[in-house]
This record gives structure tokens, C-alpha cells and sequence, in this order.
């Protein structure tokens, strides 16, 4: 009598166990991303826009195709070729530009590695994360969230109109 109880009940633990196991996948439609565990609208975030981190060995093999703005002429990557003719990519830049006679300061801190990559705004952010992280150089895909005003529309850029409706709002505070 014992044995069918321990029997039963390790098989109960067992079958618990497997159920605990189970993999999530991530949403088969394109209306979500997965970030940080949570399900999130792709609407949240700017399509056909995301920012990449590259090693320092992928940067120094595209550093001579980049231009004194910091655009890179992605066509002359080969690494990238897949991905462009996949996704589209029109643009390939460096977030933070070259910064003259600070430029020392910035490849310390390492912000010569974070790339924007511009790319075909129909083409899923999922997809693009999924080939963009594929290529070998690239240690990071992030998706660019839309900056959210309180009430309103979402706004990518914020200009002194945003913030100043009558010349004496905010006049002190914002002196831009």
C-alpha cells in the first residue's frame, strides 16, 4: 500500500514539476514586443528605429566606411548584407557623434558603440530584433520607445513650444 502511495504521489510532484517547466513563447502577432518579461503594444515604441551596441571589433570594421558625421555607409558592410536586403536598412549611425577633441572621453565611456539603425518602417520590430541579433558584432538590439506627454499625442522631439503656451510660462525655468 505504500509503494502505490509513493508512487502516486512522486508521480503527482513529477507531472507538477514538468507543468512548472514550460516554456512562454513569444506572441505570434506583431501587435506586442517582450521587454523585460512583459508583453508590451509595439505602438509604444518608434517603428523602423532601434539602437544597437556593437562590439569593439565590429566598430573598428565599419570605422573607415563612417563619414566625419558618424553615418556609416552600411552597403560596404559585409556582415550586414543580410540583414539590409531582410530589413531594408537605410540609415546606419552613431548615436553619439564624433565629439572633436573629446572624442577620447567617449570611446572611454564606450558611446562610440551605440548605433541607430534606421530600417523599412513596415517590417516587424520582433523581426528586425531577431536578425540584427543574429549578426555576429552586435551585443544589444533596443527597441525606441515614444516620449508620452501627459495628455496628448506621443512626440518624439520637444521643443520650447511644447512647454511654454503664454511667453511669461515658464520663461525663467526654460531658458532655451
Amino acid at each position: 500500500m505504500k509503494k502505490i502511495l509513493y508512487f502516486g504521489l512522486s508521480c503527482a510532484v513529477m507531472s507538477l514539476l514538468l507543468l512548472s517547466c514550460s516554456r512562454i513563447d513569444e506572441p505570434t502577432d506583431d501587435k506586442f514586443v517582450i521587454v523585460g518579461g512583459e508583453e508590451i503594444p509595439t505602438a509604444a515604441y518608434i517603428q523602423g528605429k532601434v539602437r544597437v551596441v556593437v562590439t569593439e571589433d565590429f566598430y573598428s570594421s565599419i570605422e573607415s566606411q563612417m563619414d566625419e558625421s558618424g553615418v556609416v555607409d552600411y552597403s560596404m558592410v559585409k556582415s550586414l548584407q543580410a540583414p539590409i536586403a531582410e530589413l531594408g536598412i537605410t540609415r546606419l549611425e552613431r548615436v553619439f557623434p564624433p565629439a572633436g577633441k573629446f572624442e577620447a572621453r567617449t570611446r572611454e565611456a564606450g558611446l562610440h558603440l551605440i548605433l541607430e539603425v534606421t530600417y523599412n518602417e513596415d517590417v516587424a520590430l520582433t523581426k528586425a530584433d531577431k536578425n540584427l541579433s543574429s549578426v555576429e558584432g552586435i551585443v544589444m538590439v533596443e527597441y525606441r520607445p515614444k516620449i508620452q506627454l501627459f495628455k496628448g499625442e506621443p512626440k518624439e522631439v520637444f521643443t520650447r513650444a511644447d512647454f511654454t503656451d503664454s511667453p511669461e510660462t515658464f520663461a525663467d525655468e526654460f531658458p532655451f
